[in-house]
This record gives C-alpha cells, structure tokens and sequence, in this order.
C-alpha cells in the first residue's frame, strides 16, 4: 500500500514537472477552490521529490488539523523539524497543536523556543499563559 503511494505520488510529480507544474502552487490552487482532496494529493506529490518538504509537510499537517487527524498533523510537523528544526513558522503551529492535544510539557517547550526566535510572539505567549495558567489550577 505505501509503495503504490510512493510510485503514485512520483508519477505524479514526474507528470508535474513535465508540465511544468509545481505540486506546492497546484496545492494551493486546489485549496482556494475547497477541493481538499485535491490539495492533499498535490501536496504528497510534492513529497515524492523530497520526502522531508517542509511546506508540503506544514500543508498537510493544516489538511491533518481541520479534519481532526491530530496524531497525523503532529507526525507533519515533525517530519518538517528534522529538517529545520529551528523555523518557528514550523515551531508555532506546532506548539500550539501540542497543547491541543494535551501534551503539555513539549507544548511548553515548544512555544519557549518560539520565543527564543521571535521575541513577543503574541500567539505563543497567549498559548504559554493559558498553558502555565492551566497547570496552576
């Protein structure tokens, strides 16, 4: 079953790129119009080129979040941090994600290396209070 997807998803992308169609843009595209299924698709193509595409991996972990899939959308991001482990645009969503789902101590850790990167974030102070606030309680 991977294996077809993993041959599936580079088809896909080979027929992309002859194209001359990027899999990202074609994602995009495809999620302004509200066809998700679509979006995924493009976006996992985008993967077949370079299993560790941070954005693509961002995209499906949005995809992963809106449909309830948690577990999925926090493997996504992780994926994508093992290749920049330090882009709070990855880091943010994250946390705040991890806090979600009540993992409460990497959330925390999380949010503080936020930031460590971007001081005054205000999404991840808000999120670090109500988490610091919670465990008060």
């Amino acid at each position: 079953m991977l294996r077809r997807r993993v041959m599936r998803a580079g088809a896909d992308a080979l027929r992309d790129a002859s194209k001359g169609i990027d899999p990202m843009a074609r994602g995009r595209a495809a999620l302004a119009r509200g066809d998700e299924a679509e979006a995924r698709a493009a976006f996992e193509s985008a993967l077949a080129d370079d299993p560790f595409f941070a954005p693509a991996h961002a995209a499906l972990a949005e995809l992963d979040r809106r449909a309830g899939r948690v577990d999925a959308a926090i493997a996504h991001y992780r994926t994508a941090l093992v290749r920049y482990p330090s882009a709070p645009e990855l880091l943010l969503p994250f946390g705040l994600l991890l806090a979600q789902s009540g993992e409460r101590d990497e959330a925390l850790r999380t949010l503080e290396r936020v930031l460590e990167l971007r001081p005054g974030q205000a999404d991840a102070e808000a999120a670090l209070a109500r988490l610091r606030g919670a465990a008060a309680e």
